[in-house]
C-alpha cells in the first residue's frame, strides 16, 4: 500500500469541503471522461487539447499528477491532506476508485475515503515539514516521513478530547468532568432550573451555597461557576462530597473522583467568572457570553474544522474581555474538556513558559508566568495545538494535559517548599542574632519560654468565601498609578515590611493606603487594618501602653498598636496592615520608645521580645504585621523625621496622576471641556512649582482634589469652589513672600474655567 500527500486546491481551499464530505480530488476537466478507463497518452493528448497555452513541460508535470490520481492511487492507500485554517494534516484511508463529479466546486474527479487522524503540523520534525510543502498536486510520501505523521497522530490521539479513558487511573476524573460538562449544557436556557437544583443540592449536604452574587441567591450563572464549587481552595472531603452531589444531582454516570491531581483551583475570594449584580464591571451579556464559549468548547472538541474553530475564537474573543477572566477563563475551558484546552494558571505557565520543563518547543510558545494573558482565541488555540503535539514526545514525556499540569503543580509546590524553608531558616537564625548571641536570654525571658500575655478576644474572621474579592486589577481600576509603580510599591512593603507613602496634597495617600492593604489581603477585610493619625499630643501610652485615671486611680490600659499586633499575632496565616495618617506630626522617639527596634522587618517575631516600659510584659511584633506611614511632604512645620526611624522604613513617592491612563479614561468620562482646561492648567501650575527653588516636586497639587465628580456634576460652581476654596489658600501659602505669582496663577486657574 501507497501512501500519498494531497492538496485541496489553492491554498487548501477545499480542505473543509473534503473532510465533510469523505473525498479528494482533482480538479482538472477532462468532459467528463472516465480518466481511470484511459491510458497516459489519452490523458496527456486531452489535456494538450484542453490547455493550448501550457508549455510541453507544465503539461508533462500535470498530467503526471493525473495519472497519479486515476490509476497509481489504490482503494486501501492512505491519503494525507493539509488544512492550513486549522493546522493539522489529515489523514485517511482511500475507499473508492477514480470517479466523474458534477457540480462540485473546483473538483472533476473524486475517490472517496474514511478519514480517522489528524497530526498538527508544529508536530513534525523540520525534514518531514520540508518534505510534506511540496506544491504539487499529488504525491508520494516516503516511509520516514509518513511514520513521522503517523507518531504525531498518535500522539494526539491519546490526547483525544472525546477520549477519557486516554488517561491512567491517576486521572480518573477526567472522564466525570467531561461528562458534567454535557449534563451542563441543556441548562444554557434554563439556568433558573440549575440554580434551585444546586440550591436543593446545598440543603441536602447541610451547607450553606457559597457568595455567588450580590443576594444570598443568584438571579443567573455561568458553566464554570459551577465548576467551581468544588474546584477552589476548600478541603479535599468537601471537593469530593460536592461533586458526588452535584453529580447526582445533574443525572452522571461516571464514577465521581476521589482525588484530583491536575485541576487548577480557582482563589476562595475570587470564584466566580463574573462580576456581583451591582457591580459597574459586570457587563449585561457576561453569563450569556459564558454559555456561548461553553458550547462552542463542546462542539469544538467534538469537531475540529473550520466552522467550530472560527465560533470558538469569536467566543473566545467576546468572553476574555470581561472582568477577572483573565488566565481564570483557561482553567475553565480545562476542566469542561481536560484533554483538549490547555490550563493556563500561574503554576502552569511557570513549569512551561519560564522553565522550560515541558520541552523548548512548548516554552517558545506558552506565555510566562508574568506575561499579560492571551486576549486572542486563535493564539489560545495554536498553543493547545502545540501542547498536543508534543504531548508524549521526548522533549515532553506527559501523555495528557492533566498529567502535564499536574506536573506543574508538583514542582512548584516543591520549589515553593524550599523557598518557604530557606527563608523560615533565615528568619530564624536572624532572630536568634538579632539581639545578642543565639540563646542569651533578653531582659530575663526565654527565647522558648511561654508568653505571659493576657489573652484577647477578638472577632472571629468572616469565611473565605463570603469576603468581598480585591486585588490587583481593583487597586488599579481605582487608584490612578500604572502597574509597574504597583509592583514596586508591593514588592518593597513585602520586603521591608514598614513604608511610608510621602507625597504632595491631594496625591490620594489615605485613599492609596487602605486598598493597597486590601489587594495585598486579596479582600476587603477591615478587621485587619487599622488606622491612627499622630498629632503633637500623641504619646507612647496612647500607641502601646499606659496608666489612665479611673474610679479607683489609674488603671493600665493597652494602646492601639499592642491591641492590633495581639490580633494579629492571633492569626499568623493573614496579612496585618497598621495604617499612621501623618507620621511625621507626632513626636516619633516617644511614640514608638522600645518599638524603634521591634519593627524592624528581621527583628520581628518572639525570639526578639523585649519588656514593656509599664507592665514588663515581654512582647514582639508579629511577622505579618505591616505598617504604612503617611507623609504630606508640603507641610511646613514638620520638623525632618528622626534618623533611626527613618532607616527603619522604605519611602515610597507619590505624584500626581493628572496622566494616568486611569486619570485620562475619568476625564474622558466626565466630557467637560472647562475641566479639561482646568487640569491643563493646573499641570502648567505644578511644572512652576516643581521649578521653584524655594518648593519644589513635594509642593505639587495632586489630583484628588478633582476626584468624585460625575458628568451631571461638573458644573462651573463646583470646579470654582475647587479654585477658590481649595486651590488658591493652598497657593497663598506656598508664595506667602510672592504675591505677584499667587495672583498670576489664580487668575489662570479662575481663568481656565470661565
Amino acid at each position: 500500500m501507497d501512501a500519498w500527500l494531497i492538496r485541496a486546491g489553492r491554498g487548501g481551499a477545499h480542505a473543509a469541503d473534503w473532510i465533510r464530505n469523505g473525498i479528494v480530488g482533482i480538479g482538472w476537466d477532462f468532459g467528463g471522461a472516465d480518466i481511470a478507463a484511459m491510458s497516459r497518452e489519452q490523458i496527456e493528448a486531452a489535456y494538450a487539447s484542453a490547455h493550448p497555452e501550457d508549455s510541453k513541460r507544465k503539461v508533462a508535470a500535470n498530467v503526471g499528477q493525473v495519472v497519479r490520481f486515476a490509476h497509481a492511487m489504490a482503494p486501501g492507500d492512505t491519503v494525507v491532506m493539509y488544512d492550513p485554517s486549522v493546522r493539522l494534516y489529515h489523514i485517511g484511508a482511500i475507499d473508492g476508485p477514480c470517479q466523474p463529479v458534477a457540480g462540485a466546486e473546483g473538483v472533476t474527479y473524486a475517490r472517496t475515503v474514511t478519514w480517522t487522524k489528524t497530526a498538527p503540523r508544529n508536530a513534525l520534525a523540520q525534514a518531514s515539514k520540508n518534505s510534506l510543502g511540496c506544491i504539487q498536486t499529488l504525491v508520494a510520501i516516503s516511509e520516514e516521513v509518513m511514520a513521522n505523521l503517523e507518531a504525531a497522530a498518535k500522539r494526539r490521539g491519546r490526547a483525544s478530547a472525546d477520549k477519557p479513558h486516554a488517561v491512567d487511573g491517576d486521572f480518573a476524573w477526567v472522564e466525570f468532568y467531561m461528562e458534567l460538562a454535557d449534563r451542563l449544557l441543556p441548562y444554557k436556557d434554563d439556568r433558573g432550573t440549575l440554580i434551585e437544583r444546586l440550591q436543593e443540592l446545598y440543603a441536602g449536604l447541610d451547607m450553606k451555597l457559597p457568595k455567588l452574587d450580590s443576594d444570598d441567591v443568584p438571579a443567573d450563572i455561568d458553566p464554570y461557576t459551577v465548576f467551581g464549587l468544588f474546584n477552589k481552595g476548600v478541603s479535599l472531603a468537601n471537593r469530593v462530597k460536592i461533586a458526588r452531589a452535584l453529580g447526582r444531582a445533574l443525572g452522571v454516570s461516571a464514577p465521581p473522583p476521589a482525588a484530583f491531581p491536575g485541576t487548577p483551583l480557582l482563589n476562595n475570594l475570587n470564584a466566580t467568572f463574573y462580576a456581583f449584580v451591582g457591580d459597574h464591571r459586570r457587563g449585561e451579556h457576561d453569563i450569556d457570553n459564558l454559555w456561548r464559549m461553553f458550547e462552542a468548547q463542546l462542539a469544538l472538541a467534538q469537531t475540529d474544522d473550520v466552522r467550530t474553530r472560527s465560533e470558538f475564537v469569536a467566543a473566545y474573543n467576546d468572553a476574555i474581555e470581561q472582568f477577572s477572566l483573565a488566565w481564570k477563563l483557561s482553567m475553565g475551558l480545562f476542566w469542561a474538556r481536560p484533554l483538549r484546552f490547555i490550563n493556563l494558571d500561574s503554576r502552569s505557565r511557570w513549569f512551561m513558559g519560564d522553565m522550560a520543563l515541558a520541552g523548548t518547543a512548548l516554552a517558545q510558545a506558552s506565555p510566562k508566568e508574568k506575561s499579560a494573558p492571551i486576549h486572542d482565541g486563535a493564539a489560545y488555540l495554536a498553543l493547545c495545538d502545540t501542547a498536543l503535539a508534543q504531548l508524549g514526545s521526548e522533549a515532553c514525556p506527559y501523555t495528557s494535559l492533566p498529567e502535564l499540569s499536574h506536573a506543574a503543580f508538583l514542582e512548584s509546590e516543591r520549589v515553593n517548599q524550599e523557598k518557604k524553608a530557606a527563608a523560615k531558616a533565615a528568619e530564624e537564625e536572624a532572630q536568634e542574632n538579632a539581639l545578642g548571641d543565639a540563646g542569651v536570654e533578653t531582659e530575663g525571658i526565654s527565647p522558648t519560654g511561654p508568653d505571659a500575655t493576657a489573652s484577647h478576644d477578638e472577632p472571629a474572621p468572616l469565611p473565605a468565601e463570603e469576603l468581598p474579592f480585591y486585588g490587583k486589577e481593583d487597586f488599579l481600576e481605582e487608584v490612578f498609578m500604572d502597574e509597574e509603580g504597583y509592583d514596586a510599591l508591593v514588592g518593597v512593603l513585602n520586603a521591608k515590611k514598614n513604608i511610608i507613602l510621602q507625597g504632595a496634597p491631594g496625591v490620594g495617600k489615605t485613599f492609596i493606603a487602605k486598598r493597597l492593604a486590601y489587594s495585598i489581603m486579596g479582600a476587603k477585610v477591615p478587621e485587619r487594618v487599622q488606622m491612627v493619625q499622630f498629632h503633637q499630643s500623641y504619646s507612647y501610652e496612647d500607641f502601646i501602653e499606659g496608666y489612665r485615671p479611673c474610679a479607683d486611680g489609674f488603671k493600665l490600659e493597652q494602646g492601639a498598636f499592642y491591641r492590633f499586633c495581639k490580633r494579629a499575632e492571633a492569626d499568623p496565616g493573614n496579612d496585618y496592615f497598621f495604617i499612621i495618617d501623618e507620621i511625621n506630626r507626632g513626636n516619633l522617639s516617644k511614640i514608638f520608645g522600645e518599638l524603634f527596634m521591634l519593627i524592624e522587618n528581621d527583628k520581628r517575631g518572639p525570639r526578639n521580645r523585649l519588656r514593656l516600659l509599664y507592665s514588663h510584659e515581654p512582647f514582639y511584633v508579629p511577622a505579618n504585621v505591616h505598617i504604612i506611614g503617611m507623609m504630606n511632604t508640603a507641610d511646613r512645620s514638620l520638623a525632618v523625621l528622626d534618623y533611626a526611624l527613618r532607616r527603619r522604613f522604605a519611602f515610597f513617592d507619590l505624584r500626581p496622576g493628572f496622566d494616568s491612563e486611569g486619570f485620562g479614561a475619568y476625564r474622558e468620562s466626565l466630557g467637560s471641556d472647562a475641566f479639561d482646561r482646568l487640569v491643563a492648567c493646573v499641570k502648567r501650575l505644578n511644572a512652576a512649582i516643581a521649578a521653584d527653588d524655594s518648593l519644589g516636586e513635594g509642593f505639587c497639587i495632586g489630583h484628588s482634589y478633582f476626584c468624585g465628580l460625575s458628568a451631571d456634576g461638573v458644573t462651573d460652581t463646583k470646579l470654582a469652589a475647587i479654585v477658590e476654596y481649595e486651590l488658591v489658600p493652598m497657593l497663598r501659602e506656598y508664595w506667602f513672600d510672592e504675591p505677584s505669582k499667587v495672583r498670576e496663577w489664580s487668575g489662570a486657574l479662575r481663568e481656565a474655567i470661565k
